[in-house]
């Protein structure tokens, strides 16, 4: 039903030419949820935020009203839910698409699910998504890489793409600003309501 709900939202925008229907550039992010429930146990190694993969089950097992919640780790602070990831036209800032997971989940593997059904000439992200198989996802679309680089051990970015990340770096900003009023207005940083199906 909220799908069904906000691409009716979206439809109204653009008959009222507020949002343009087929903006041609996309922007992607992510941002923590957290769940409204706690675990009555925790990690012993929490995920660290922007792994690849799904943390292993190399922890203690736990309990909570929120199954499908887990932990992650960033920037120092421990948190309890969820990822969000949000696609948004460069135009205005607009959210066209919204896609959930576990906060363990790594934010690069979600790139191909997210696009699968988009129609966009250009996509801009951070450097999270940034790996060869994103690159040649986007590639086999004909959507236009905006995929910021990143720095790995022994391989320092050359000057093009420190230039490239800057560009594409100015361009983000309206998603940020977007996460920022969600979270300022509509209290999106915590979850407000939970499938209870396997709660006790």
């Amino acid at each position: 039903m909220d799908k069904v709900l906000f691409e009716e939202i979206n439809e109204q925008l653009e008959s009222m030419n507020i949002k343009v229907k087929q903006a041609e550039c996309a922007i992607l992010d992510a941002t923590i949820i957290e769940s409204s429930a706690r675990p009555k146990k925790t990690l012993v190694v929490p995920e660290k935020d922007r792994q690849e993969t799904k943390h292993s089950s190399s922890h203690t097992p736990r309990k909570s009203v929120d199954p499908n919640a887990e932990w992650l780790i960033k920037g120092g602070k421990y948190y309890f839910g969820y990822k969000g990831f949000v696609l948004a036209d460069a135009n205005k800032g607009f959210i066209s698409k919204v896609h959930v997971t576990p906060a363990n989940q790594g934010e690069s593997p979600e790139l191909p699910k997210i696009m699968e059904d988009v129609e966009k000439k250009r996509l801009m992200t951070d450097n999270a998504y940034d790996s060869e198989k994103n690159r040649q996802f986007l590639k086999s679309r004909s959507i236009k890489d905006g995929i910021m680089y990143r720095a790995r051990k022994n391989h320092l970015l050359r000057p093009s793409q420190k230039k490239f990340n800057r560009l594409i770096s100015q361009k983000r900003f309206k998603i940020e600003q977007g996460f920022g009023t969600l979270k300022r207005r509509f209290r999106f940083f915590r979850v407000s309501y939970m499938n209870d199906e396997n709660s006790g």
